[in-house]
């Protein structure tokens, strides 16, 4: 549920949808045809649903990162934003036993620190970067490197394009 005075019923309502008929149901045609995925997940949406969460890890694909919650972090100071961003791996990482590697940002909005915060805190790719059709290497402060866009465990060692 959204903090606040009242409940955001819409997207609640979006979230069981997610949980109790959209997820079982692509599970198993991923199941079917082989397919492994990313999957964004809020640190509210796994404290809600646990078993979900561990059960998309439990059949191999990856718990990505998508925040505490379904809010824009470009707008926060950086240490709100590393927070926000740390909340929500923290709790990822408690429930499913695995620590994400990928991140997306509410609505694909990324600050300035966006890029060195999620590597700070053991990230090795995005998927909010739209400007080309293939994965590449963003260089960083410090001679780090960043991959995005990468859509799914299978393309992390992809190489960029040339």
């Amino acid at each position: 549920m959204q903090e606040g005075d009242f409940p955001d019923l819409p997207t609640n309502s979006w979230f069981d949808y997610a949980a109790n008929e959209g997820i079982p149901r692509a599970l198993e045609l991923f199941d079917r045809h082989g397919v492994k995925a990313s999957s964004f997940m809020t640190g509210m949406s796994v404290e809600r649903y646990p078993d979900i969460a561990r059960e998309i890890v439990k059949r191999g694909h990856e718990a990505a990162a998508h925040g505490r919650r379904w809010e824009p972090s470009f707008n926060m100071a950086r240490e709100k934003e590393k927070e926000f961003i740390a909340d929500g791996v923290a709790s990822v990482e408690c429930i499913t036993g695995q620590h994400p590697v990928g991140w997306n940002a509410n609505a694909m909005r990324n600050s300035i620190n966006t890029l060195d915060i999620p590597q700070e805190l053991g990230f090795t790719y995005f998927i909010d970067d739209l400007s080309r059709d293939e994965p590449f290497i963003i260089p960083l402060q410090e001679g780090r490197y960043l991959r995005g866009p990468l859509y799914g465990p299978s393309q992390r060692s992809a190489q960029p394009a040339q």
